[in-house]
């Protein structure tokens, strides 16, 4: 690794574990409609470290660490410069958005929206001759999921609507090997499950938004290889 993709990866890191209260709070309040902000969010980090504080809960400084290190890694994958803001992002995010969906089969707008404007920006910023790949993706994106909830709103959430535009929104075009990985490992699991239950597995519902991240991960670290090997197969 790089100096300057370290630098980046550091600044990411340090972002992502600033950013961890905030995180920790939106896992523990957002399912309740507690606000977010008030009380402000206190460091679980910096009060496992003090003697001076109560003991945080464990929960709360493992999600402020993972979203330390997901950032980290979100910058690490897609390089120094605006794209590690994206990457960064939208690792981050993920963090309690998968977290709250695997709870309580919900995905949260306060985290989702305003992650999405940013990694919008910072992908546009990435690479200003093609700004306008990152909205179209993200557009793109969100109708895939939209057909599914118009058609079937009880197999699929306007939650996971939104969760598609973030990640077309940071990706870009490596969107579609992201959404294609999410839905085949989705396909896996209702396999997986039929054949365990038989027919009662028509009235189990499993969250989409862990398959959707775990999309997102596919995407961001062999997403733009895919698309050009499929471009090189058509060319």
């Amino acid at each position: 690794m790089g100096l300057h993709l370290l630098a980046w990866t550091a600044v990411a890191a340090a972002a992502g574990a600033a950013l961890g209260p905030l995180s920790a709070a939106a896992v523990a309040r957002w399912p309740a409609g507690r606000a977010l902000l008030r009380p402000r969010p206190r460091s679980a980090l910096w009060g496992a470290l003090s003697r001076r504080r109560p003991r945080p809960p464990r929960s709360a400084v493992a999600i402020e660490l993972a979203g330390a290190g997901a950032a980290a890694a979100g910058a690490a994958v897609a390089g120094p410069g605006w794209g590690a803001v994206a990457g960064a992002v939208l690792l981050a995010a993920l963090v309690p958005v998968v977290l709250i969906d695997l709870r309580h089969r919900l995905i949260p707008d306060a985290v989702v929206l305003p992650a999405a404007a940013l990694a919008l920006a910072a992908a546009m910023a990435a690479r200003p001759a093609r700004w306008w790949e990152p909205p179209a993706a993200a557009l793109g994106a969100a109708g895939v999921l939209l057909l599914p909830w118009i058609v079937r709103p009880d197999a699929m959430g306007l939650g996971d609507v939104k969760l598609a535009l973030l990640i077309g929104a940071a990706l870009g075009a490596a969107v579609v090997p992201a959404l294609a990985a999410a839905f085949a490992a989705a396909a896996v699991a209702g396999a997986a499950l039929v054949a365990r239950h038989g027919a009662g597995a028509r009235r189990m519902t499993v969250p989409f938004g862990p398959f959707l991240a775990g999309g997102a991960l596919v995407g961001l670290a062999w997403g733009p290889a895919m698309l050009d090997w499929y471009a090189a197969r058509l060319a």
